[in-house]
């Protein structure tokens, strides 16, 4: 089975950087869906600044998942989401994995798969290959979303980190101090 986890990046502040809610947030979620799904071998990610932040965040949790910059995640895709999701299958299918996640900006979430995002949320897709997630997201989701646990669920609206947890954030440059 293919798993693809699209996140939106996290809560960040002014000046465009993660913040330390947004980082813990996006950390809380990430290792509950290691835990409930195994890890993502690689993580790609927009350029920006956040992404970039958020995707850390997401390795971290995924316990070293690699993160890849690809640009394409950047631009707003609303003309050319047929684009950005060959783009992605193409990312996905030179992996040896079968799970990947990607972080991204709302309208390319929003034009990709018809879904809004809030900050530091995500949603899953599996299919028995990568292009049946592009070709039918809707019904590769809602078949996934049922098996999550009331854990997973909770988690949206309390996410929580443990000490042992935010001493692993603290290792992150960008929140040294903040947390």
């Amino acid at each position: 089975m293919k798993r693809i986890i699209i996140f939106r990046h996290g809560e960040y502040d002014g000046s465009g950087e993660l913040d330390a809610d947004g980082a813990k947030a996006v950390f809380a979620r990430a290792k509950l869906i290691r835990r409930e799904t195994g890890r993502a071998a690689t993580v790609f990610t927009s350029p920006v600044l956040r992404c970039r932040q958020t995707a850390r965040v997401i390795a971290l949790a995924m316990d070293g998942a690699e993160t890849e910059d690809e640009e394409l995640l950047a631009e707003n895709c609303s003309d050319r989401a047929h684009e950005c999701k060959n783009r992605l299958i193409a990312l996905a299918e030179r992996q040896d994995g079968d799970t990947i996640a990607a972080v991204s900006h709302e309208p390319n979430v929003r034009r990709m798969f018809n879904v809004s995002l809030r900050p530091g949320t995500e949603i899953m897709f599996e299919a028995d290959d990568w292009r049946q997630i592009f070709d039918r997201p809707a019904q590769n989701l809602i078949s996934r979303v049922q098996n999550f646990s009331e854990e997973y669920f909770r988690s949206y609206f309390i996410p929580e980190c443990g000490e042992e947890d935010l001493a692993k954030l603290r290792g992150l440059d960008f929140l040294a101090g903040r947390l």
